[in-house]
Order: C-alpha cells, then structure tokens, then sequence
C-alpha cells in the first residue's frame, strides 16, 4: 500500500502524459482532415469549372457547324465573321445556379504567307481552304478555328480558360 502512495504522482504525470499526447495527434489528424477535405472541395470545383468550358466549346462548335450547313464557311470574307461577331455577346454567356460559361472568341487560325508569290513581304491569312487528300487524290478542303471558352464557378470561386484548335474537313460530296 505504501508503494502506490508513493508514486501517486508518477502514475498521474504519465496518466495526463499520454491524454496529452493523445490530444495532440487528434488535433494533428482534424487539421490534416480539414485541409484534405479543403482541397478536395476546391478541386471538385475546378473540374465543374472545366466542365462549363467545355460545354461553351460544345455550343460554338454547334454555332460553327450550323454555319457550316447553311454554307457560310469562307472565313477571308464577311460571311466568315458572322461567327466572330457574335463572340462575347449575351448569346454567348451562359448562367447556371453555381457557376457559367462565356465563349471570349472564335475565329480562323492564321498563319503568315508571302503578299505575292515571290514576294518577301508576309501577311497574315487564315488558314482556310486547305486541300486534302486520301490515297492520294483530293477530297475535299478544311479549315482551322480557334475556339476559346472560360468556365467559372460562384462560390468558391473557380475560373477555366480554354483555348483550342477545331479542324473542319469540307468533303466535296458534302458540301
């Protein structure tokens, strides 16, 4: 009996120790935790962020297409910027309750050529009516657009820029 009363102390300082401890590596585990989940939300939210741009994408390549189908694809024309012109506009932008998409433009790739054959002096022209062939023999022509789209979420805030290149084959027994 009289050993325990002697180290009442000792088993109290370990006791209070290992709560200690204890309380310590809990406090470490809800701070990783936290964090964890802090991400993971912050990164379902740039995904949903993607997700928009691409739907943006999805309804310019639509606008292209329609386009397309009613004939006007001559991008060195004014026909051609019917499209272009209508980049930023309401029809455009698009609202959803957590987040939206906004097509910024649309437009043909360009690439610089010489003003005249043999001619040093280089302008810029799009990249339009390009010929093409399969085994060998022609079959049609395609064009290159650059679609560029930003996706974004309200809240936590989450913004996507998206810049991609569309290529449009024209087969002569399509169009």
């Amino acid at each position: 009996m009289q050993y325990f009363n002697k180290n009442k102390g000792y088993i109290m300082f370990t006791v209070i120790m290992c709560i200690v401890c204890l309380a310590i590596f809990a406090a470490g585990y809800f701070y990783y935790s936290g964090s964890i989940n802090t991400r993971v939300f912050s990164e379902a939210h740039k995904i949903k962020a993607v997700n928009y741009a691409k739907a943006g994408l999805e309804k310019a390549k639509l606008d292209i297409y329609n386009s397309y189908s009613m004939g006007i694809y001559d991008v060195s024309t004014e026909s051609g910027k019917l499209i272009k012109n209508r980049a930023g506009s309401n029809e455009y932008k698009f609202e959803f309750p957590d987040g939206g998409y906004e097509i910024i433009s649309i437009k043909a790739q360009t690439m610089m050529v010489p003003e005249k054959p043999g001619s040093s002096k280089m302008v810029e022209a799009p990249v339009a009516d390009i010929e093409r062939t399969s085994k060998g023999e022609p079959s049609g022509t395609y064009d290159i657009w650059i679609i560029e789209t930003r996706g974004y979420t309200k809240r936590p805030s989450a913004k996507i820029k998206l810049r991609t290149l569309l290529k449009i084959y024209r087969d002569k027994n399509f169009f």
